[in-house]
């Protein structure tokens, strides 16, 4: 028989995993969940993304920042991981995008790293 790990969480933490419903239907808005945890926008944002990022907590999201729920669904938590792989596939567009143009300064000798640049 296995046991379970009990995970404790600060007070910032615990007030955002209590405020999250189950279900996209009870998805908690980000202005509602900044008030309901006393927190601003951004450091809601960055407790969430720490949540998901260090605790591996599935948080998911609706997109254009409609809110925050806990999955109740396999199809809520295959939308939510598709939602990801969309935005995992726009960063990489500007990673590529930034190391083409590093590429290309290098190349030409544009840049140096006094943070000078040449004509």
């Amino acid at each position: 028989m296995t046991t379970k790990k009990k995970i404790f969480y600060n007070q910032s933490k615990q007030a955002i995993i209590s405020a999250l419903g189950y279900g996209k239907q009870n998805a908690v808005s980000r202005n509602k969940l900044a008030i309901l945890t006393n927190k601003s926008d951004r450091a809601m944002r960055t407790t969430i993304e720490k949540l998901r990022t260090e605790k591996g907590l599935v948080i998911a999201s609706l997109p254009n920042k409609k809110g925050y729920y806990f999955a109740a669904t396999y199809e809520e938590l295959e939308a939510y991981r598709n939602l990801c792989l969309s935005r995992e596939r726009a960063e990489k567009k500007k990673r590529v995008a930034a190391e083409k143009e590093m590429r290309k300064w290098k190349s030409q000798q544009l840049f140096d790293f006094s943070g000078d640049c040449h004509e």
